[in-house]
């Protein structure tokens, strides 16, 4: 990674020694189900922002790999990437320090692994949202399912057991990682900012996708520019979860979500 003069490891974060050193809508109950469901070890065909078909398979990890990820994801969206410390996600993980740096090496190559790991999951959950389903629900209500449903998928974590060292309590307040990380990490570390902005550009390109097929449907203005739309739905959503953690309520999530039915205009009768 490179980095800036004078960006040494003590300001950067990513040094493995100084590191070391620090320490209800409709559907409700069955979404929700859903969006819990274990979606690891599994292959999915990924759309990728140029609309090329890649494949991705998250591999059965080794029982220490996905205790130290497990138990990193859950201190770090509560905290942030900086926050934690090598230290902390060892003790939580309850796990020594050479079985970090073998499967890692750095600490940066673990925020590498755990964003992979976490869209490849965020993205399996968002498929079987916006997917077509067995209810022949329409694409703008499976839409709005999707914004409805925010707070699970796009900013809550729930909590795990096996972690040790108050990980679990931290999981409680999780946050979406791709909130929680974007501003910390870009200016940080280059790999990890391509992760989230390749990340992002896959979710985008889902809610493009199902915003054709509510043209199709005619319950979006077939005019409408779908690409276009996507990316202001998704960036109008992510404003709001950074004043919903200002403001500790739900209001700024209330105005996006009728801001969004706004956007989307009137279906066609």
């Amino acid at each position: 990674m490179q980095s800036g003069a004078g960006a040494g490891p003590e300001r950067n974060g990513l040094s493995g020694d100084s590191l070391a050193a620090s320490t209800q809508p409709r559907n409700g109950p069955a979404l929700k189900a859903l969006l819990g469901a274990g979606l690891s070890a599994r292959r999915l065909d990924d759309r990728s922002s140029s609309g090329t078909i890649r494949r991705v398979m998250t591999e059965t990890q080794p029982p220490v790999k996905h205790q130290i990820l497990r138990c990193g994801e859950q201190l770090i969206a509560a905290k942030g990437f900086v926050g934690v410390g090598l230290a902390e996600i060892l003790a939580a993980a309850g796990v020594p320090k050479g079985s970090f740096y073998h499967y890692f090496g750095s600490k940066e190559r673990f925020g590498e692994a755990l964003l992979a790991q976490y869209l490849e999951r965020y993205l399996a959950r968002l498929d079987l949202l916006l997917a077509p389903d067995a209810l022949g629900t329409p694409a703008r209500e499976r839409l709005m399912r999707y914004w409805s449903y925010w707070n699970v998928s796009q900013c809550g974590i729930e909590p795990e057991a096996g972690c040790a060292d108050g990980a679990d309590q931290g999981a409680a307040g999780a946050r979406c990682l791709i909130v929680k990380l974007s501003a910390e990490v870009a200016d940080m570390s280059e790999p990890m900012r391509l992760a989230l902005r390749q990340g992002t550009d896959d979710i985008v390109q889902r809610i493009a996708q199902c915003l054709h097929e509510c043209q199709t449907e005619g319950t979006v203005p077939a005019h409408t520019d779908a690409a276009a739309l996507a990316l202001t739905l998704y960036e109008l959503w992510l404003g709001a979860s950074l004043l919903a953690k200002l403001r500790r309520d739900g209001s700024a999530f209330e105005h996006a979500l009728q801001s969004t039915r706004q956007l989307l205009g009137t279906p066609a009768a």
